[in-house]
């Protein structure tokens, strides 16, 4: 969202917040928080595995569900981004820049 840049964080410190906040006891299990990153070919929940790898110039691969069959198949104008490619499997792998700490 434009004018939230100052909000921004590195994905470590967000899901540390999200952790903290989960371990609190403070929290009902229907509240739990969950970490998403909104993405070039859409939104990311991190979970275990999520992350494959976290790269030098501040990018973090990220492994999606998103198949690209699928995506075509209902919206055939659909473009893959240049920030995704397609895994062995036929799912979306996406970049991700990183927030600052």
């Amino acid at each position: 969202m434009k004018g939230m840049h100052h909000l921004r964080t590195s994905v470590s410190r967000g899901l540390d917040l999200a952790l903290q906040l989960t371990n609190s006891g403070r929290i009902s299990g229907r509240a739990k928080p969950m970490f998403a990153l909104m993405t070039d070919v859409g939104k990311v929940t991190l979970y275990q595995g999520t992350i494959l790898e976290k790269r030098d110039d501040n990018y973090i691969l990220l492994k999606t569900h998103y198949n690209f069959e699928e995506r075509k198949k209902l919206n055939p104008h659909w473009v893959l981004p240049k920030t995704a490619s397609i895994s062995e499997n036929g799912d979306l792998n996406v970049l991700y820049l990183d927030g600052n700490d």
